[in-house]
């Protein structure tokens, strides 16, 4: 579910907002400026945030178990995320356009209660019996669109609630709550879905009142929109300066960091078609992006294809069963809270060359985690790779955030998670066709050999995507230069 406010989004706060003046910023106690605690709006979604993944979490896997225990259909199960990952695939193309035409903060608040209302029908279907598998779907075909739509909102917000210098940390504690949501929900779910699969939806419900509520107290209604924000900025992949562009002034590092962050800086201008196009200029009019986002994508369709096969190498390489998969899959979790963790204390990669060198790493762990038939070392290797991918992620998505221009940012969003949307089962149908014609070992060494192959090809041939970790952040020279999206590289 959500609650963010991206993302796994808030443009830059106006100069002259609405209502009483700011506050003048007190001096910052150090480079980094104040602690992410003391901006009210960041901990407050950040929360509701933690509160939203459970809630999605729990009554996912409730529904699911609900499908299966009533239909007695693995297949019909399985409809329930191929439906939802079809659905966010579609809505996720005109998502970023919208997120960036927008009043962000009223569009953010709307998108939690109406999905709070679908999960609340859905709790009332299931508690009265009238539940049917068509229904149950087109309520989770509603929540997924909504799903599509909040995710590049939140990756827009973000970057406008703390100070530029801090985004790195702030992203990496996100992605740490968003783990504890991960592993809190499943476990709720399966609690919840014990007693009525109708609790899960309403615990559900209720959390997406909690992210609305969450979302007024950080002043999401006063977030005031910058007067503009040209394409042509985000396409030369250069920050214009406020004086020079005549907009916003990008939140000051102290006190009032992100008190209001921004809704959409280009406004409701511009046709849709000529709005989207300019989010495709965005990424593939620049030397950097573009070849960027290509290694992302091709990244991603690889990993998909391995790690689809976990439950396969359990079986066939371990010899093990449900247990041996579970401890598993809890050291990916595991991992992935650290990973976020270290991310939110500035332990990250802060060049690019660090950055493709922890995605190296994780290619070896892969040969590992598809080869060793020694329990503890896949346990031990899947919570290392758990660990680099969220230091990867973490740097992906804040440099991107840094690199595009705010009113750009649900447009390069939108179009990074549709691809990733619609290459992930492409990855995952082509790795269950591989693992039955050759054995699961030789398809993660291939995903190993492949995925170095793809780093050097853009290492090689891209060389102006090598510096993009390395620029300081947008209006904030001192800015540690870090960067990270949702990639999901495993």
């Amino acid at each position: 579910m959500s609650a963010s406010g991206t993302p796994t989004g808030a443009p830059a706060r106006d100069a002259s907002p609405a209502g009483p003046p700011a506050r003048q910023a007190a001096p910052a106690p150090s480079a980094r400026g104040p602690s992410l605690w003391r901006h009210r709006p960041f901990v407050v979604l950040w929360l509701a945030r933690i509160v939203s993944v459970a809630g999605g979490m729990a009554s996912m896997m409730a529904i699911q178990w609900w499908v299966l225990e009533t239909t007695g259909s693995a297949q019909r199960m399985a409809s329930v995320n191929a439906v939802a990952a079809l659905v966010m695939a579609v809505a996720g193309l005109p998502a970023g356009v919208l997120v960036d035409r927008w009043h962000r903060g009223r569009f953010f608040l709307v998108l939690e209660i109406g999905r709070g209302l679908v999960m609340a029908a859905l709790a009332a279907l299931l508690f009265t019996g009238q539940a049917s598998l068509p229904a149950v779907l087109v309520l989770l075909a509603v929540d997924a669109a909504g799903l599509a739509l909040f995710m590049p909102l939140s990756s827009a917000i973000w970057p406008e609630l703390v100070p530029p210098q801090q985004l790195a940390a702030a992203n990496g504690l996100v992605a740490t709550g968003e783990s504890v949501g991960r592993i809190a929900g499943p476990a709720l779910g399966g609690m919840l879905a014990s007693r009525h699969a109708g609790w899960a939806a309403l615990v559900d419900a209720v959390s997406y009142a909690v992210s609305a509520v969450a979302i007024l107290l950080a002043g999401a209604l006063g977030w005031k929109a910058p007067a503009g924000s040209s394409p042509a900025e985000g396409a030369a992949g250069r920050s214009v300066a406020p004086s020079e562009a005549g907009g916003p002034a990008a939140p000051r590092a102290g006190r009032d960091a992100g008190r209001r962050p921004a809704g959409p800086a280009g406004g409701p201008h511009g046709s849709f078609a000529g709005q989207f196009r300019e989010g495709l200029a965005a990424v593939f009019g620049r030397p950097d992006l573009g070849p960027f986002f290509i290694l992302v994508s091709v990244l991603n369709l690889a990993f998909a294809a391995s790690f689809v096969l976990i439950p396969v190498v359990v079986q066939r390489v371990l010899q093990g069963g449900p247990q041996v998969l579970g401890w598993i899959q809890a050291s990916f979790a595991v991992g992935a809270l650290t990973g976020g963790l270290l991310a939110g204390t500035g332990r990250g990669p802060r060049r690019a060359r660090g950055w493709m060198q922890l995605i190296v790493l994780q290619a070896l762990l892969c040969t590992v985690l598809g080869s060793s038939r020694w329990l503890p070392a896949s346990i031990a290797a899947g919570w290392v790779f758990g660990v680099v991918n969220a230091l990867v992620n973490v740097a992906a998505t804040t440099m991107l955030q840094q690199a595009v221009a705010p009113g750009l940012r649900g447009r390069v969003f939108g179009l990074l998670y549709t691809v990733a949307m619609i290459l992930q089962p492409l990855g995952q149908m082509a790795g269950g066709t591989l693992a039955d014609r050759v054995p699961v070992p030789s398809i993660f060494a291939a995903t190993a050999l492949f995925t170095v192959l793809a780093l050097a090809v853009a290492w090689w041939r891209a060389p102006a995507m090598r510096t993009l970790l390395d620029r300081p952040a947008a209006g904030n020279a001192a800015a540690p230069r870090s960067g990270a999206v949702e990639v999901n590289l495993g």
